[in-house]
């Protein structure tokens, strides 16, 4: 079921894989299977020790399974290829009243109620206890929904906006096949300055560009780069820019993001922290040395170390975040924790074709912005771009595989999070309520055993 499970979660991959991977079919359908079944053992592992629990414990599935599940997904989101994209909490994204408790349990909180609710209609349906229904586990389940829609109702009516920031995002809509063919490069750019200039109203603050949106490392090519402060200082406009960066001294390569002022000026640059497995690095390298034998469509960027945090004209603080380090809320969490008070997601989803694969991945921002109490714009060089509230509201959503740009005025929160003051202390509740049933069946067992 594990398998089944993931592969309806990420069945888009194997066109990636092929299509934009540039991989043969059984080499992607290989590596595809790796890592369904690498997932699956988390499922498989779920069902041992519930049933384990159960038996040895005494415990009921509500007891362990809602827990337990918390900590996998949690614990997955610190394998380097445990891929965390299908948390099941995400699957209650536009419940928004409901997952207000995120602020507090990140989607944590939302998936142990959800295996929760599943472990009490197994207990009514398929279990009795002395010829009788077991009601405690639905009686668990209504608490916390009244608990969960109470918080909703208090967050989502609290008055804490303040100081409005206008934002545009940018949609180019460059295709992977023309991304990096040197006789579309002008015409790149010529996209993007066209849009520049139609996004660049007066109450606009700051004008953001896709990931990887310049075809050429911007540090790199001087005439490029004084184009883009020319565009920058004409406009009268912060342009914050996807870019691959490149350290002569060291050799490395970096997935980058640079925020250029109106006065010709890098005034910061954040490179990407969490890298895609097999797509911006390969993982493991000696056991899969192979890779670059068979594709050179993978990138060897290294990861940065710095959550930057970039003031936008001393009117507002941003963190910026590139693709796939949506899924990681302990890191996002590190950028509000550090002061920013609005969240910017670019990124190229071309990648992903015309699948589910953009959608679910804009799904997840409704948590991130809940989660630390900060509103979020994101601009996705196909698609899905858009604006979400410091409450997970979708305010905006542009149409995928078009040319396009959004503009949104967004609210800064005064509210800080318990989760960005405290982290993941509902997981760490999660483990010591399994670390206490552990114990409480030991010490029975001991007990029995001086009795007998």
């Amino acid at each position: 079921m594990g398998c089944v499970f993931v592969c309806l979660c990420s069945h888009w991959l194997i066109g990636t894989l092929v299509s934009y991977g540039d991989m043969p079919l059984e080499i992607a359908y290989g590596i595809y299977s790796l890592m369904v079944l690498s997932l699956a053992l988390y499922y498989g592992f779920f069902c041992f020790f519930i049933s384990y629990a159960k038996q040895k414990w005494g415990t009921s599935y509500y007891m362990t399974a809602p827990a337990l599940m918390v900590f996998l997904e949690w614990i997955r989101g610190y394998n380097p290829v445990g891929f965390p994209w299908n948390n099941l909490g995400y699957s209650l994204y536009n419940q928004t009243v409901l997952i207000q408790i995120a602020d507090i349990t990140s989607v944590y909180g939302l998936t142990y109620w959800i295996i929760l609710t599943n472990c009490a209609l197994y207990e009514i349906f398929f279990e009795k206890i002395h010829q009788k229904y077991n009601y405690n586990p639905l009686i668990a389940v209504l608490c916390f929904f009244l608990l969960f829609m109470g918080y909703g109702v208090y967050r989502t009516n609290e008055k804490t906006q303040f100081k409005p920031v206008t934002i545009a995002v940018l949609q180019g809509n460059i295709g992977i096949d023309k991304k990096w063919d040197p006789e579309f490069r002008d015409r790149i750019i010529d996209i993007y300055k066209d849009l520049t200039e139609a996004a660049a109203d007066p109450d606009v603050d700051l004008i953001v560009w896709p990931e990887a949106s310049l075809p050429v490392k911007l540090k790199n090519n001087y005439k490029l780069q004084n184009a883009i402060f020319d565009l920058a200082h004409e406009t009268r406009k912060y342009l914050l820019i996807g870019s691959v960066d490149y350290d002569p001294k060291t050799g490395n390569s970096y997935n980058a993001a640079f925020l250029i002022s109106p006065e010709r000026k890098i005034t910061n640059t954040y490179y990407k922290m969490r890298l895609v497995p097999f797509g911006e690095y390969v993982p493991w390298s000696r056991i899969f040395f192979f890779i670059d034998k068979i594709t050179d469509a993978y990138g060897d960027f290294y990861p940065g170390t710095n959550p930057a945090v970039m003031s936008i004209d001393n009117k507002f603080r941003a963190s910026i975040f590139i693709c796939y380090e949506t899924v990681f809320p302990a890191l996002l969490r590190k950028f509000a924790a550090n002061g920013a008070q609005v969240l910017i997601n670019i990124t190229n989803d071309a990648w992903f074709g015309l699948t589910d694969a953009p959608y679910q991945h804009f799904s997840f921002l409704t948590f991130r912005a809940i989660e630390n109490r900060v509103p979020i714009a994101r601009s996705a060089n196909t698609g899905i771009s858009g604006f979400i509230d410091s409450s997970g509201h979708i305010l905006e959503m542009t149409e995928i595989a078009t040319k396009t740009l959004a503009k949104k005025t967004l609210f800064l929160d005064n509210r800080i999070s318990f989760y960005c003051k405290y982290g993941d202390i509902f997981v760490y509740c999660c483990v010591g309520l399994l670390l206490y049933y552990y114990i409480r069946f030991k010490y029975h067992s001991r007990k029995s055993k001086s009795i007998n």
